[in-house]
C-alpha cells in the first residue's frame, strides 16, 4: 500500500530570514509522500522570490502568490484547495524535525478516530536559541485526550505549526473563522474538538519560533479578547457534547474571566467570576481577580469589600498574597488592607 499523501500548507509572509530553513525541513521529511504548498501572501521583503527558488530546488514544493489578504484568508485558500488525506498547517518561520510527519501519520493511521494530532515543541527565538516556555509546560505538558478537551475550555495551548489534520475532519469542521483574526487557531481547535478527538505526541518534533515580528506578541490584548469570545461561543457546546465534561462550567468561567481581565473587558469578567465563586466557594485567586475586575468596572467600594472578604477568609495564605493586595489597593487609592485593618 502506498503511503497516504500529506500536504504541508504554508502561509508565507515577510519571513525572508527564516523561510529557507522552514521549507527545506518541510520538503525533506523522512516520510515518503509529502508535498509542500506555499502561498505567498503579498510579501514585500523578498520572501516571494525565495519561495520560487525553493520550489525550483525541491520537486515536491509548489508556490503561489496573491496580494496580501491576511493569515486567515490564506489558510482558508490553502485548506480549501488541498485534497490530501492529511494536512499539516505550517508557518514560514518554523521548522519540522526529520521524522515529524512520519510519526504523526503512523499515530493517526493507528487511531482512525483522531481528527488532529499535535506535537511538543522546541521553542526558539529569532536567532534559533532555545527559550523556556513562559507558561510552564503550556506547550509541552502530557495530557490525556479527556484533559485536552477539558483544558480547551480555559486555555489556548495547542501549537498550530505542529498540527497534522485528517482531511475528513477538516471537511466536517469547515474553514477558519475570519471574525477571529488573531485567535483563529484556538477557535478552530475548539470547534473541531466538539466532534473529533485531538491528541498530542509527547516529543518536541516542531521548532516554534518566537521573535519580534510574531503577530501574537504585538497584539496580545486583542487576542485575549478573541479567546474569551471563543470560550463563550464553543465552551457550552463542548460541555454538552462530552459527558466527562459535565459540571465543568467553573473551568469555563475561569477561562472567560481571566482572558477578559487580560483584555480589560471587566464587564465580561465580573459575572463569570461571581458565578464561579458561587459554585465553588471562595478562593484566593478568584477573589483577587474579582476585586481587580470590579475596580476595572469602576466599582471601587465593591472591590474593597471583596478584598476585605479575601483577608477574612484567607488567613493562612494572606501573607503570600499581601503584595498583590497592596498593589491593588494602591491602584484604587485605598488605605492598604491588612489582617489588622480588615473588617
Amino acid at each position: 500500500m502506498s503511503a497516504p499523501k500529506v500536504t504541508v500548507c504554508v502561509n508565507a509572509y515577510n519571513h525572508c530570514d527564516y523561510i529557507g530553513e522552514a521549507i527545506s525541513s518541510y520538503a525533506q521529511q523522512s516520510y515518503p509522500n509529502v508535498e509542500v504548498d506555499i502561498l505567498d501572501d503579498g510579501s514585500t521583503d523578498g520572501t516571494g522570490q525565495l519561495c520560487e527558488q525553493l520550489a525550483a530546488a525541491h520537486p515536491n514544493v509548489r508556490v503561489r502568490h496573491q496580494p496580501n489578504r491576511g493569515m486567515v484568508a490564506s489558510l482558508n485558500t490553502l485548506a480549501a484547495t488541498c485534497r490530501s488525506p492529511y494536512v499539516a498547517l505550517a508557518s514560514s518561520d518554523d521548522a519540522f524535525d526529520f521524522d515529524k510527519i512520519a510519526q504523526q501519520v503512523d499515530f493517526m493511521e493507528a487511531q482512525p478516530q483522531v481528527g488532529a494530532c499535535f506535537t511538543f515543541v522546541n521553542l526558539v527565538d529569532g536567532a534559533g536559541t532555545s527559550l523556556e516556555d513562559p507558561v510552564k509546560g503550556n506547550y509541552n505538558q502530557k495530557r490525556s485526550q479527556k484533559k485536552i478537551v477539558r483544558e480547551l475550555l480555559y486555555n489556548s495551548f495547542l501549537c498550530s505549526p505542529s498540527s497534522l489534520l485528517r482531511r475528513s475532519a477538516v471537511d466536517a469542521t469547515g474553514l477558519f473563522d475570519s471574525s477571529f483574526p488573531l485567535a483563529h487557531d484556538y477557535e478552530y481547535w475548539c470547534r473541531l474538538a466538539i466532534e473529533h478527538p485531538i491528541e498530542v505526541i509527547d516529543q518536541p518534533l516542531t521548532t516554534y519560533r518566537w521573535h519580534g515580528r510574531n503577530g501574537t506578541l504585538r497584539t496580545l490584548r486583542k487576542r485575549h479578547q478573541e479567546c474569551w469570545r471563543v470560550q463563550v461561543m464553543h465552551g457550552p457546546e463542548l460541555i454538552r457534547h462530552h459527558p466527562h465534561l459535565a459540571g465543568s462550567e467553573p473551568f469555563l468561567d475561569m477561562g472567560v474571566s481571566e482572558f477578559a481581565i487580560l483584555a480589560e473587558d471587566f464587564a465580561i469578567a465580573t459575572p463569570h467570576l461571581s458565578r464561579r465563586i458561587k459554585t465553588l466557594g471562595v478562593n484566593n485567586r478568584d477573589l483577587i481577580n474579582l476585586a481587580y475586575s470590579l475596580h476595572g468596572e469602576g466599582k471601587t467600594e465593591e472591590a474593597k469589600d471583596v478584598l476585605a472578604l479575601f483577608l477574612r477568609t484567607s488567613a493562612s495564605s494572606a501573607a503570600s498574597c499581601q503584595k498583590s493586595v497592596e498593589a491593588l489597593c494602591a491602584s484604587m487609592s485605598l488605605q492598604p488592607l491588612s489582617m489588622s485593618t480588615a473588617p
